[in-house]
């Protein structure tokens, strides 16, 4: 719901300052999708391990929050210089360009888009292998 609220505002300003590089934007759509179904197969097996081992949520925190500072998301991918293949191993920053890189009027290259679809297909695959094996034990480990 709030969502929907804010929304009708991002409709506004777009149409009172349409953005200088529109053409990309619909790369964006397709970046967001492809994000969220990265995001479905590693919450589905990180909540399925949760479940049955209690320590790893405090893990995947700890993990997470040096993940944020391994991601250029407060720093960009050129101040690494000739070590930008560091960067390109992690797919967090492969889901944050692909729908960064629309938004900024720039097409992301094809590294980016086939990590982030290989990375989604093998994940869910692998995802959904995981919840069908341990999907009757789920609620004894709650």
């Amino acid at each position: 719901i709030i969502f929907a609220h804010n929304f009708i505002i991002v409709v506004i300003v777009l149409f009172l300052y349409p953005p200088e590089h529109f053409s990309t934007m619909p790369l964006a759509v397709l970046g967001i999708i492809l994000v969220l179904v990265n995001l479905f197969w590693i919450g589905l097996v990180l909540s399925i391990l949760c479940a049955r081992f209690r320590d790893v949520a405090q893990l995947v925190s700890s993990i997470l929050q040096i993940l944020f500072f391994l991601t250029p998301v407060l720093w960009t991918v050129n101040l690494l210089g000739a070590h930008r293949s560091v960067a390109e191993l992690n797919i967090f920053y492969h889901l944050i360009e692909i729908v960064r890189e629309p938004l900024l009027g720039a097409v992301p290259n094809q590294l980016t888009w086939w990590y982030v679809i290989l990375s989604g297909g093998f994940g869910s695959l692998l995802g959904l292998v995981f919840f069908a094996k341990f999907r009757a034990r789920i609620s004894y480990w709650l």
